[in-house]
Parts: structure tokens; sequence; C-alpha cells
């Protein structure tokens, strides 16, 4: 994706692994790893669930940045995205549901119910 061609650049063109810019993406995969599983905790949540894009996008050949599954990517949790509806103008609408648990197992129950409530008439 081109929005990261400046970071893979400056990775690879570096002596090693450990920059300062590969330090602080894994400070920040821990502090949102340990916020998310707090508050799952804390709330008692099965998931989050949320938009899987904060925008429309204009086509569907390239989808804004700030898309939804870049939570799950950076976090490492899992997550699956479902498609709920469309727009006024006919571009597909999705909701992903990202779960901090061990195992798949209640993301995916989670997201069968959801799957459910969407198709009923």
């Amino acid at each position: 994706m081109p929005e990261f061609l400046p970071l893979l650049t400056q990775m690879l063109a570096s002596d090693r692994l450990k920059t300062p810019a590969w330090l602080a993406g894994r400070q920040l995969r821990r502090r949102l790893r340990q916020a998310l599983a707090q508050r799952a905790e804390q709330e008692r949540l099965d998931g989050f669930l949320y938009p899987t894009v904060c925008r429309i996008p204009q086509s569907l050949e390239k989808m804004p940045p700030g898309c939804a599954p870049e939570l799950a990517a950076i976090s490492g949790f899992a997550a699956i995205t479902l498609p709920c509806g469309r727009t006024r103008s006919g571009f597909p609408v999705g909701l992903e549901i990202l779960s901090p648990a061990a195992d798949e197992a209640p993301l995916l129950a989670l997201a069968a119910a959801c799957e459910t409530a969407f198709t009923r008439p």
C-alpha cells in the first residue's frame, strides 16, 4: 500500500531492525492490546463492533486510509468483517468485530449472531 512506502523505505535503509520507529510501534502495539483487553474485561465484552471503514470510499478500487482492519493488524487481536448493508449510492457497508479472547470461538459465535440479525427480514 502506498501510504506505508515511506516507513518501509526507512526500515530497509536502516542497518538494524530495531530503529526508533520500530520500537515506538512495538510500544504502541503493547499499549493498544493492553487497553483493549482491559476494557473488554471491565465491561465484560465479547468483542468490539465498529464500521469497517471510517469514510465511504469514492470507488471500490482503493479504500481510504484509516480503515478499521488496521486496528486488528496493529493490536494483533483476531477480527472478522461482515457485510451489513449498503449506502444510498450502493457501496457495501461492513461491520468489523474484534475480540481480545485467547481463542477465536467467541469471535466466531458473535459474528454468527450478528450475521443472523442482519439477515432477518
